[in-house]
């Protein structure tokens, strides 16, 4: 015979719904955040990727003229400029309005030369996001920031 297993909770009493330890959302803020994706981290040389820049907004208010930058590596291109200012190997584009709670994307086509490393930063917004500082660069830990790596055969 085997051990006799006895149940902590015989009346099968529910337990409480699990609370969230996160601070409500604040009306009167906006919450960014910046996520970098591409179709394939591996390719050919020459080949085009699109990488996809999504803004999340988890804040309660909404945010106009997301400015976003994207650093490319050297000799890696843009083949679309339209709606973009290109400077060296710097992108800059706008998301018009990113509404509470939602997100919306930037989609950019960049044909890769060699293996490199893709960075990005919001660099403006109106409001402010007020836990990240718009603007002071690509690797400071914000959660408006994003990179990839992506290799080439």
């Amino acid at each position: 015979m085997g051990t006799l297993m006895v149940s902590p909770n015989p009346n099968q009493t529910p337990l409480p719904p699990v609370q969230s330890n996160q601070p409500p959302t604040n009306p009167a803020t906006a919450d960014l955040t910046l996520n970098m994706t591409t179709d394939r981290l591996t390719l050919e040389q020459n080949e085009v990727i699109q990488l996809t820049l999504t803004v999340a907004n988890r804040g309660g208010a909404a945010v106009d003229n997301v400015t976003i930058q994207t650093l490319l590596p050297t000799g890696w291109q843009l083949t679309n400029t339209s709606g973009l200012t290109v400077s060296g190997q710097s992108i800059t584009g706008m998301i018009t309005s990113v509404a509470a709670g939602s997100s919306a994307a930037l989609v950019l086509s960049i044909r890769v030369s060699g293996t490199g490393t893709v960075q990005a930063h919001i660099s403006g917004t109106t409001p402010a996001d007020p836990d990240s500082t718009p603007g002071n660069g690509y690797a400071n830990g914000e959660d408006d920031t994003a990179r990839v790596d992506i290799r080439v055969r």
